[in-house]
């Protein structure tokens, strides 16, 4: 039951590891949580980075739940292969 919002600044990755930047929550290979009763708005980026939005699960996450959350005017994934 959070509020996470303008998560817009972009941080360079490094070491093997991707940059980020315009995510509210993302989980990242989880298992079994659960994303519930949050607000999660106007998180974006104006970079092409591999992976942003409201909500993002990634690398083999699964068994995970996201219920009854209120996500607004956060910018989807539109990252192209490669980038």
């Amino acid at each position: 039951e959070n509020t996470i919002e303008h998560n817009n600044a972009f941080c360079r990755g490094g070491g093997g590891e991707p940059s980020t930047g315009g995510s509210g929550i993302v989980i990242l290979g989880g298992r079994g949580n659960t994303i519930q009763g949050n607000v999660i708005v106007r998180n974006r980026t104006s970079r092409n980075i591999p992976f942003h939005g409201g909500v993002v699960l990634v690398e083999h996450a699964s068994n995970n739940t996201v219920t009854g959350n209120t996500l607004l005017r956060n910018r989807p994934n539109t990252c192209t292969p490669g980038c």
